[in-house]
């Protein structure tokens, strides 16, 4: 059995039972205890279970809403991903309803600045960060602000609500099941929720994989009433099912590729020039490579690259097949007789010594 495998049957066995004990789970799985504490930790790390003395316990056994800065960065990588995925389901120009959640406020600092959008929102980190944007009207909704999740709730929030319908509703959720739908630990919470949705024509919500299999105290909405839920690949192929069975499209944010991968591409792994002596190895290919160049600007480097590739269009013009014949040997030519002159005798004498006196 692989790690997350026996990581959902510990969370599947702690969410039915109530609790599980290291010293249970390690007969039932065939493992040692040090591997269960290793499970329950990295279960832990996920926010779905809390790790008491001999085992662990669901967190919605504890009725615990973890703070905004508590859930920030929790899965921050996943949440970035389906936020981006979620802009595909933006309209090209009009008004929609953004939740409060920490996946739900990425779509706000993601939205394009080359439409007009109308925002609806009861959550002020959301507010705050649209309120600076000109091409985004924010309707902020009034009512009750809880700090756990920095959101409005109330009746005013809902009696606001009444007045408008958007295009498409951007929800988050803290548990999400195909038997109770969407479900959060605050009644407020749940009743807002149910009001955002009903006042878009299209629902989407953003949900991270550790949200699924989990079920809170309040029930917001039924499967049926969403029309899209947006996850991550760490969301099992059975509960995409699940879902799907009840109505909505899932669709899961799927990891870029790094950008350190090489943009090498070869269709051979084996380059192979001349001959050799293994049959078919000729018929490999070279890894093809695209290169590329930014030019400059400056006359000198234009300057430069010109003289490099002068040798380029000299050598096409001046083909090395041309035939240049041997050099011939210099031959003796005699001046016309009228161009000859008569040089003058010239006496050479010694000079002469003379006696001191």
């Amino acid at each position: 059995m692989y790690a997350t495998e026996r990581q959902r049957e510990i969370l599947d066995r702690a969410r039915s039972e109530g609790r599980v004990e290291v010293k249970r789970l390690a007969d039932d799985l065939d493992v040692t205890p040090e591997t269960v504490r290793r499970d329950l930790t990295a279960l832990e790390r996920l926010g779905v279970l809390r790790r008491v003395h001999g085992g662990a316990i669901p967190v919605e056994r504890l009725g615990i809403e973890p703070a905004v800065a508590d859930r920030e960065e929790r899965l921050a990588g996943q949440k970035e991903r389906i936020a981006k995925v979620a802009l595909d389901e933006l309209p090209d120009g009009g008004s929609i309803i953004i939740d409060a959640g920490t996946t739900t406020v990425r779509i706000a600092r993601m939205l394009p600045t080359d439409r007009e959008l109308m925002v609806v929102t009861h959550a002020l980190p959301v507010a705050n960060l649209l309120v600076s944007l000109p091409n985004v009207t924010v309707y902020l909704l009034g009512g009750i602000v809880r700090p756990r999740t920095l959101a409005a709730v109330g009746d005013w929030t809902r009696s606001n609500l009444a007045d408008v319908f958007v295009d498409v509703a951007f929800v988050g959720t803290n548990g999400i099941t195909a038997g109770r739908g969407l479900t959060t630990p605050d009644l407020g919470e749940a009743a807002v929720k149910r009001a955002l949705i009903g006042a878009a024509r299209r629902t989407v919500v953003l949900a991270d994989h550790s949200k699924f299999g989990r079920e809170d105290f309040a029930h917001v909405c039924d499967l049926d009433d969403i029309d899209t839920v947006i996850s991550d690949t760490g969301l099992a192929d059975e509960m995409v099912e699940e879902i799907e069975d009840r109505g909505p499209t899932v669709v899961r944010a799927w990891r870029p590729l790094s950008p350190k991968a090489a943009t090498i591409r070869s269709e051979a792994p084996l380059s192979t020039f001349g001959p050799s002596r293994k049959s078919g190895a000729e018929l490999t290919k070279p890894p093809r490579r695209t290169t590329r160049t930014t030019l400059s600007r400056s006359p000198s480097a234009a300057l430069i690259c010109a003289n490099r590739l002068m040798a380029q269009p000299r050598a096409a013009a001046l083909p090395c097949s041309t035939v240049t014949p041997a050099p011939s040997l210099p031959l003796a030519i005699s001046l016309p007789s009228g161009l000859k002159q008569i040089w003058p005798d010239t006496n050479s004498r010694f000079p002469v010594r003379t006696k001191p006196t």
